[in-house]
């Protein structure tokens, strides 16, 4: 679902560059927060519990290995190549014939699939999760560590 989501908000928006991009997916993540927030079938502002609660440390582990294998064979095989010409200069790298925009939709694909395992592993290791766990603050937070980290 979460992949889904990435879809159609990286459809529409990823055509963005920059600083747009950014207010644009934390624009989106708080309209979802506050959907969530306001529907009772999802457990409304109190939160809703997730049971059974199980622990899963070898799950989380695999879940782990297998985002890390899945982005290492990505940039070392010929599929990633585009992206890593994307991340470095977008501009040549339409020059040369990439698709810019399906390679940054794909990127926001994989990315929100590999969010959304998290978003469910979190849940299952808290037992409970509410809408006041996922707040601007979070969002912010993140958005810092992707830009202090670099695009690399």
């Amino acid at each position: 679902f979460a992949a889904l989501a990435g879809l159609v908000v990286g459809l529409p928006s990823l055509r963005l560059k920059g600083d747009y991009l950014a207010i644009v997916t934390l624009g989106f993540g708080e309209i979802i927060r506050i959907v969530v927030q306001n529907t009772e079938v999802l457990g409304g502002a109190y939160g809703m519990n997730v049971a059974p609660k199980f622990e899963l440390t070898w799950l989380v582990w695999l879940v782990a290995i297998l985002c890390i294998a899945v982005c290492r064979n990505l940039l070392k095989t010929a599929h990633g190549l585009p992206f890593l010409a994307v991340r470095e200069d977008e501009i040549a790298s339409s020059a040369m014939g990439v698709n810019v925009t399906r390679v940054k939709v794909a990127a926001f694909v994989i990315g929100s699939a590999f969010a959304g395992i998290a978003g469910a592993l979190l849940a299952n290791f808290e037992g409970f999760i509410t809408p006041t766990q996922f707040t601007m603050d979070a969002s912010f937070i993140i958005l810092t560590m992707v830009v202090l980290g670099g695009t690399g």
